[in-house]
């Protein structure tokens, strides 16, 4: 409004980008519900710890669209053993089956009680050498996620991408 004229116009302007990106956040935790939910069904029809894993790392591999998801166990200090996996494609950081020392991966998660990001399967130094008869070319990043009780590391959860596939920390949290 000019001064001394009563005619004038207001123009309100509101930034919807704000809106959209919280829109986006929810619809990405409502997915991620629906995925858990969908994997503590099939954990729950389960009987055996065998069998609620392996029924855990198929509905992981299914929904998540993951390469591989595999579930080891430490049975004696350094050395683990592979209970359950699934995915097209099936070894991860080792070979599926696998019952014996502890790779680097798992030792470098264990120790320090986090998770372990590797960019490329095929070519780190946490990785390299424990693919067993997987090709080097099957799998792209990993991301490998203690599991434990009472603060102690008791095995890992890892999970393999494609190809070209990049996990970061927010692929670690959801795993």
């Amino acid at each position: 409004r000019l001064p001394g004229k009563p005619e004038g116009a207001a123009v309100f302007l509101r930034d919807l980008r704000s809106e959209r990106c919280r829109e986006e956040e929810f619809e990405g935790k409502a997915n991620e519900l629906e995925a858990v939910t969908e994997i503590l069904s099939a954990v729950t029809e389960a009987r055996s710890v065998r069998a609620i894993c392996k029924a855990a790392c198929e509905r992981m591999a299914k929904i998540l669209g993951y390469a591989g998801v595999s579930i080891y166990f430490e049975d004696t200090p350094g050395s683990i053993r592979n209970i359950a996996t699934a995915g097209e494609r099936t070894t991860p950081a080792v070979p599926q089956g696998y019952e014996g020392p502890a790779p680097p991966i798992y030792v470098r998660m264990r120790d320090t009680g986090r998770p372990v990001i590797v960019p490329d399967i095929a070519t780190d130094p946490l990785t390299k050498g424990n693919l067993g008869a997987a090709p080097p070319h099957g799998f792209g990043a990993c991301v490998v996620v203690p599991v434990g009780r009472k603060g102690r590391v008791r095995g890992m959860l890892a999970v393999a991408g494609e190809p070209g596939t990049e996990f970061d920390d927010e692929t670690a949290r959801i795993v």
